[in-house]
């Protein structure tokens, strides 16, 4: 059996003060009221799956079930080569930028 009891120094790893806001003694009282059995989902692009508080449950189940990166990274294509010509490189949209020569070939 999985130990239910619950961590009262301050700080823990999140720095929640589980003490102080009346968590301990809910959780004494009610251990079973955890979370188990909820799926949440979280839109967020910065959390961190590596975070010690997304690792296992209360019961030792895996948090993370699932993410995606639905932040984009990765969709613009850096493998097309563009020269200047007349000192400007010409973007996709049409805009230039002006560049100076540096003599490279």
């Amino acid at each position: 059996m999985a130990d239910n009891s619950i961590d009262t120094e301050f700080p823990v790893w999140g720095l929640l003060p589980k003490k102080e806001t009346g968590v301990v003694t809910f959780l004494n009282k009610y251990p079973e009221y955890d979370g188990r059995g909820i799926v949440i989902a979280i839109f967020d692009s910065g959390v961190d799956p590596g975070a010690p508080g997304l690792q296992m449950t209360s019961d030792g189940k895996v948090k993370v079930i699932e993410r995606f990166d639905c932040s984009g990274c990765g969709d613009v294509t850096t493998t097309t080569i563009v020269q200047p010509k007349d000192g400007y490189l010409t973007g996709l949209t049409g805009r230039k930028l002006k560049v100076r020569s540096f003599g490279f070939t």
